[in-house]
């Protein structure tokens, strides 16, 4: 008869092989001789399959001058990621018949609205359009305040007041072509808070980390010193820490939170669950899960790999859905996250240095998933 702390033990050893069989020792150095090629101070991975958390691991340091190695529990900045969680927040509100998708985004908006750069011209996006990338708003990232400096609020970032980007308006007519907009997002971050009379953050919490079970992720541009103590600080190309440790992200729907792979692939899981099966616990209805997977159709017959704060893997044969898919890239953080439309197996890249090229090392994760 085997004793109970014996067959715990057991078990805690079966967990341990399991959540490291996904990358090998040969995948590890390679990664870390990668990392170091790339001049990539610090990295973290998280892979699922089947629903199941089975590796998760840091790489390199969180500062390059403190030398303060990476863990499994830093924290990074999640860059445009954060558009699949707005895209999942602006779902929960259609399923509370709070918005309408196919509703210009003006009806919700109170004391700002989004004005097209001819003034000739009157377009009005819809929400769909907006969370599509095919609203024709302009600014396609955020350059970010530095920690060390106040960032502006939220009708001046849409106003153009702050000197890095212009006023957020629409210069382009409404699905005529795919045009990235992270100053569409913004424009949804401030309709939300419309909307419901409630903080971007506190609605995220409630409707999408919390129902996650994401504890330690959260969308801050005045991070406290809890919080300070556990992020791995940005980098420039080159590998130098940035001067302030990292950059201020206001425009939280666009690129404001801040994660880590591990708490990631628990909003990657409800997804997937969401996708794949009919429990009402879900975190998106079978409706809501439906739009997720829609493609826009533009005015030419054109269809995007873009869907609802998602990107999309096309199958060349079929045409079909394989993987939802987004890359995040912050002054002094990039990142990638991908989980298959069928359930198998999702997983996160993040990093600590402006514009990592992680093409690399996401191609040896998928050869180790499909190996496996």
């Amino acid at each position: 008869m085997i004793r109970k702390s014996s067959f715990t033990l057991l078990l805690l050893l079966l967990f341990s092989f399991s959540a490291r069989a996904q990358l090998i020792a040969e995948d590890e150095e390679f990664i870390a001789e990668y990392i170091i090629q790339n001049k990539i101070p610090g990295l973290s991975i998280a892979i699922v399959k089947n629903s199941e958390l089975v590796y998760s691991k840091g790489f390199g340091v969180k500062n390059s001058t403190t030398k303060e190695k990476v863990t499994n529990k830093t924290i990074f900045q999640a860059a445009s990621l954060s558009k699949s969680l707005t895209g999942a927040l602006i779902l929960k509100n259609v399923e509370q018949q709070k918005i309408d998708l196919d509703t210009p985004v003006n009806t919700y908006l109170k004391d700002w609205k989004l004005e097209s750069k001819n003034k000739g011209s009157i377009y009005e996006p819809t929400v769909y359009q907006l969370l599509t990338h095919t609203g024709g708003t302009n600014i396609h990232g955020f350059r970010g305040y530095k920690s060390t400096k106040t960032p502006p609020e939220l009708l001046s970032i849409l106003n153009g007041e702050v000197f890095l980007e212009p006023k957020i308006v629409v210069k382009n007519k409404p699905n005529t072509e795919f045009d990235y907009s992270g100053g569409g997002y913004v424009v949804l971050q401030k309709a939300l808070i419309d909307i419901n009379n409630k903080g971007f953050t506190e609605q995220m919490n409630e409707e999408i980390l919390q129902p996650c079970g994401m504890i330690s992720s959260f969308y801050s541009v005045n991070l406290n010193e809890s919080q300070l103590s556990q992020i791995a600080i940005g980098h420039k190309k080159n590998g130098a820490p940035l001067e302030s440790d990292y950059f201020q992200y206001p425009q939280y729907a666009a690129g404001g939170l801040w994660s880590t792979p591990t708490e990631l692939t628990k909003f990657l899981i409800a997804v997937q669950k969401s996708i794949n099966s009919d429990n009402t616990e879900n975190l998106l209805s079978k409706e809501s899960a439906k739009r997720l997977l829609e493609r826009p159709i533009l005015e030419n017959g054109e269809k995007p790999t873009y869907g609802l704060g998602f990107g999309f893997k096309i199958d060349s044969t079929t045409n079909e859905i394989i993987s939802l898919r987004h890359s995040g890239a912050n002054v002094g953080y990039s990142c990638f996250m991908e989980a298959s439309r069928d359930g198998k197996y999702a997983y996160i890249i993040m990093s600590n240095r402006d514009f990592a090229k992680l093409s690399g090392i996401r191609q040896r994760i998928l050869n180790r998933i499909k190996n496996n």
